[in-house]
């Protein structure tokens, strides 16, 4: 009886355990990201990416020395003609639910590309990388577009 009680506490333990430790790897961030791509002057050869990220912390405590960068599709890299905006912001304070905005352009060479090749390359902003301290600890989320 014993052994059967003993064994039921492990199982017991083992399944709070694994529930709890989901927890502790909440994603404290919420983004809202609006992007277009589009021929410049009606020329098929030259598209413009267009974005525009919001982006926002969820905790209930300050964020320290938070950086936020914006990866483009390494598919893309050597079609970049040009760049307006922002694709790096560093912060040193940020409270929760204050707004991180990036907005810019890139100008992509698409000559001899149908549409159909060009979205097949995927997404021009492939990625967010978000690093910050918190609590004296340092966290580094990557989230793919």
């Amino acid at each position: 009886m014993k052994k059967g009680l003993a064994f039921l506490l492990v199982i017991l333990f083992a399944v709070l355990t694994g529930c709890s430790s989901g927890t502790a790897d909440k994603d404290p961030w919420q983004y809202g990201m609006n992007t277009g791509l589009g021929g410049v002057n009606n020329n098929p050869d030259l598209q413009e990416f267009s974005y525009n990220l919001s982006l926002s912390q969820n905790s209930k405590q300050e964020f320290q020395n938070v950086k936020v960068e914006l990866q483009i599709n390494d598919k893309f890299q050597e079609r970049i003609l040009g760049k307006d905006g922002t694709l790096q912001v560093q912060v040193t304070a940020l409270q929760p639910d204050d707004p991180i905005t990036m907005e810019g352009k890139i100008r992509l060479d698409t000559r001899n590309m149908t549409k159909e090749e060009i979205m097949g390359m995927g997404p021009v902003i492939a990625n967010i990388s978000i690093t910050w301290t918190q609590n004296g600890r340092t966290f580094t989320k990557n989230r793919p577009i």
